[in-house]
């Protein structure tokens, strides 16, 4: 990962949270109180699952309402609870959560977060990387819709 793509075309990092092992790269920033970034690479594994969660919940702790946007351009593929383990985390914070913005390509994710759509009703769903980063700087510029 290189550190252009870990700011998000220039999102500066905050509070970052990384975790590594053989078969993904999970990164997870806060460049301001109401924005959260994520991207993960490679085979979404049940300890990256578990850290993605613990971060997540840890950020929301706080109270402070935010807009979340993941990038799984590179997801390959992923343990079969996540999908459940995510949606939850999801349902669970989503008192706090304005949004949940997902990029992807894989036919695997996009199924999923069909599926995650059904249940949450704050998922917008992209498929190309330059409407992802212009809705990732909107955020960041003009914070939250009221």
């Amino acid at each position: 990962m290189d550190s252009e793509a870990l700011t998000f075309e220039g999102v500066p990092a905050n509070r970052d949270v990384r975790y590594e092992n053989a078969q993904c790269v999970l990164r997870i920033t806060r460049p301001v109180p109401h924005l959260i970034l994520s991207r993960i690479e490679g085979y979404f594994t049940a300890d990256a699952l578990a850290a993605f969660d613990a971060t997540f919940r840890r950020f929301a702790s706080d109270g402070v309402h935010y807009a979340a946007f993941h990038d799984w351009w590179e997801v390959t593929d992923y343990v079969p609870e996540a999908r459940a383990g995510l949606t939850k985390l999801g349902s669970d914070l989503e008192r706090v959560t304005h949004g949940v913005n997902i990029l992807f390509r894989s036919k695997v994710i996009a199924f999923s977060v069909r599926v995650a759509s059904l249940v949450l009703r704050n998922v917008t769903a992209y498929s190309d990387r330059p409407s992802f980063v212009k809705a990732v700087h909107d955020t960041l510029r003009d914070g939250l819709p009221r």
